[in-house]
């Protein structure tokens, strides 16, 4: 047994992703509605995708994300473009971190309208990628070059860790460049 799989061992069969997106999406808001503190798997690109258009949706402060290379995979879908205006229509802060050149979607589109810089290392600096959400939620991979993740909606604890690496680690690292 992985640790991705000790932390999801229990998940109630209702939280487990399905292929009914829309179901999925609806209960990852009632996760995050309800402050739960459950960890849940994440196993696909089509529910990270989801994963990030909740976390946009609901975030209140600030999104910090870490990834290999925004994937089109995930992040070519409008309605992650639309969750990011929203988001920073409220006044949310976006922070992110590519290890490469991100691939050209939607959202890297609409980052680059809404003059919200990614920063890259130009090359592999982890072996895994991370999201925060408002230092509370998260969805983290263990392994960078596969979409399987735990997703949790109410992890402090773990997620002040992460948002502490980001902000002491990556984002004072002499490599990282605004990329282009």
């Amino acid at each position: 047994m992985n640790a991705l799989d000790s932390y999801t061992a229990s998940v109630p069969s209702w939280v487990k992703p399905t292929d009914d997106l829309d179901e999925y999406k609806r209960a990852l808001v009632h996760l995050m509605d309800h402050h739960s503190k459950c960890y849940f798997p994440n196993h696909s690109s089509n529910h990270a995708s989801v994963v990030y258009e909740v976390f946009l949706e609901k975030a209140k402060k600030d999104v910090r994300m870490f990834c290999s290379k925004l994937c089109a995979k995930v992040f070519d879908r409008p309605e992650l473009e639309r969750a990011l205006r929203a988001a920073v229509a409220r006044g949310v802060n976006i922070q992110i971190i590519s290890e490469e050149k991100p691939d050209e979607s939607i959202f890297l589109k609409a980052l680059k309208e809404l003059a919200i810089p990614v920063k890259t290392f130009g090359g592999d600096v982890a072996t895994f990628n991370f999201c925060v959400v408002d230092s509370k939620a998260l969805r983290f991979e263990e392994d960078n070059k596969t979409p399987k993740a735990f997703v949790n909606m109410n992890d402090e604890d773990t997620a002040l860790k992460l948002v502490d690496f980001f902000d002491n680690k990556l984002l004072k690292n002499d490599a990282l460049r605004v990329c282009q």
